[in-house]
């Protein structure tokens, strides 16, 4: 099916509405339409050619061609999202990326409220089928999430809501280059246990960097051992990590 290419303005809300408008349509001066208590979360100038990804708490992700949403005036309500992709009821739109062209060279952060972070290239979001909610992110009890943001730098800015932050240097390190942290005094780990690990890693991915120190040789470990390992049992070449500065007092510790 040829797909018509026109430029449009597509809006996203919080409780998951959207619709595109021709640029006749739009009014930059007067507010779209929403439900009462929403609010515009996106508000972008796309192609018709053009992708929407959009992310829930839930650890899923949306894929919606800019060409399948709705077409509706400026001054008219949306369609909620539902009607265009299979996505559950108790699931709630967290953040919006849209997307011009699927590339290697960005990445994509997703973070979750008890403080997990994944890091995936934007190409892996691309599909071919794309009519329901797909996992990008799987989740432990309790745990949502709560961004999603396209980036192409190798640090991070952490902020909690007790007012601290932290930066940190996020790469993937080939693991070849990673030693074992001289003062873990754990050396025994349960086999089966990394053996489950390194299964979910080769499914889902690391969701949580390990920290490591550089070092004359490379990089040591100063927390993520037991991930390390897995990912070593899963075959994966390069984990990713986020460097840090340690004394060996520090490291002692932190074992």
């Amino acid at each position: 099916e040829m797909i018509s290419k026109e430029d449009v303005i597509v809006v996203v809300t919080k409780e998951g509405y959207v619709k595109r408008t021709s640029k006749r349509s739009y009014n930059a001066e007067v507010e779209p339409t929403i439900k009462e208590g929403d609010y515009v979360i996106g508000l972008y100038e796309l192609n018709t050619l053009d992708t929407l990804l959009i992310f829930t708490d839930n650890g899923n992700f949306l894929y919606i061609p800019v060409h399948m949403i709705p077409d509706i005036k400026w001054k008219d309500l949306g369609k909620h999202v539902s009607n265009i992709v299979s996505v559950s009821s108790n699931e709630n739109v967290i953040s919006v990326i849209p997307v011009t062209e699927f590339n290697d060279k960005m990445d994509i952060t997703l973070a979750t409220s008890l403080g997990m972070i994944k890091r995936t290239k934007l190409s892996e979001f691309k599909l071919l089928r794309y009519n329901k909610a797909v996992n990008c992110m799987k989740l432990k009890d309790g745990d949502l999430l709560v961004n999603a943001f396209m980036s192409q730098y190798n640090n991070l800015f952490v902020a909690t809501d007790g007012g601290y932050g932290l930066w940190f240097d996020i790469l993937e390190i080939p693991i070849s280059e990673i030693r074992s942290n001289p003062y873990q005094p754990r050396i025994h780990f349960d086999e089966n246990a990394l053996q489950e690990l390194a299964s979910s890693i080769k499914e889902h991915g690391v969701f949580q960097p390990i920290i490591v120190k550089k070092s004359i040789k490379g990089y040591e470990i100063v927390a993520g051992e037991r991930r390390t390992k897995a990912c070593r049992l899963a075959g994966i070449e390069k984990i990713p990590a986020i460097v840090k500065e340690f004394s060996d007092e520090d490291m002692m510790q932190i074992a």
